[in-house]
């Protein structure tokens, strides 16, 4: 089960983020990819998350999630979104 310090590490760095004049969306992705991995780790599966990445598009062209999940070897990318 998550442990109530991960969940609460979260909530604490994004309430200082949404305070910060300087904050941008981007500054929230380190906070939101740490709560991913622990949650992944924590059901047990082995993906890895990334922040910022490229990936071509079948019909051309290139898609730049904010957040992916690869498989455990980082071939491939199973989940991207947006923040």
């Amino acid at each position: 089960m998550l442990t109530s310090e991960v969940t609460n590490s979260y909530v604490q760095e994004v309430q200082r983020l949404a305070i910060a004049h300087t904050t941008t969306e981007t500054s929230y992705y380190p906070a939101i990819k740490k709560l991913l991995e622990a949650i992944l780790e924590d059901l047990g599966l082995t993906f890895e998350v990334r922040s910022g990445t490229s990936e071509d598009r079948m019909g051309g062209g290139r898609d730049q999630p904010d957040i992916a999940v690869y498989d455990e070897n980082g071939d491939y990318v199973v989940v991207s979104g947006e923040v």
